[in-house]
């Protein structure tokens, strides 16, 4: 897994949103179309307000599937929840399961984290069931392409670029995908112990 550490957001947004276009248009190069997996989490804004301005890509023949609803996808723009989730693949993930989709129950870190970036008004408001896209599903992207900013995230980001690929940090299975890239701000950097800043 190759890793990049940004010095902001918006930077890194800029970054990650010009080498998926790169693969988009590499895509609809060789087939005629690109078939993308999107990410919702707010770790993303940055990366798509800098993507949907892209010059070059044919958006009429990109077909995008948001990260819980499809497969075989080409290239995938995902994140890395604060407890080290992929998707609501949350600890101690299923590495062996192979069905495309999930139906999974969110840890209490992972419903917190998603009342604590506003997508609902309190934890309890949360649901306590989702469909999730599986990790074996995610990893079948040709190219994955992970967001990660903020503080909030570097002990998640410890975990998956230091620590043992295991269950309990669900995204320290991306170390095993072929062309992986982790784009990291600096505060969400912060905690690893090989990087000079």
């Amino acid at each position: 897994m190759q890793i990049h550490i940004h010095e902001n957001k918006d930077d890194m947004g800029k970054v990650v949103a010009e080498a998926g276009g790169e693969h988009i248009r590499n895509a609809i190069f060789a087939r005629g179309q690109a078939n993308i997996i999107l990410a919702t989490g707010a770790s993303q804004f940055e990366m798509l307000e800098q993507l949907i301005g892209l010059s070059g890509v044919d958006w009429s023949v990109v077909t995008i599937y948001h990260l819980d609803e499809y497969c075989d996808i080409d290239i995938a723009f995902i994140g890395i929840g604060e407890n080290g989730h992929l998707a609501f693949n949350d600890p101690p993930a299923d590495f062996g399961a192979t069905s495309p989709f999930l139906l999974v129950e969110p840890d209490e870190k992972s419903r917190q984290q998603q009342a604590g970036e506003g997508w609902f008004e309190t934890v309890d408001d949360v649901p306590k069931f989702a469909i999730s896209m599986s990790l074996h599903q995610i990893l079948k992207s040709e190219y994955l392409l992970v967001t990660v900013p903020d503080a909030r995230k570097s002990d998640a980001i410890k975990a998956t670029v230091e620590g043992p690929i295991c269950r309990e940090c669900p995204a320290s299975i991306l170390r095993t995908h072929r062309d992986a890239a982790l784009h990291l701000d600096k505060t969400a950097a912060s905690k690893l112990e090989y990087f000079d800043f």
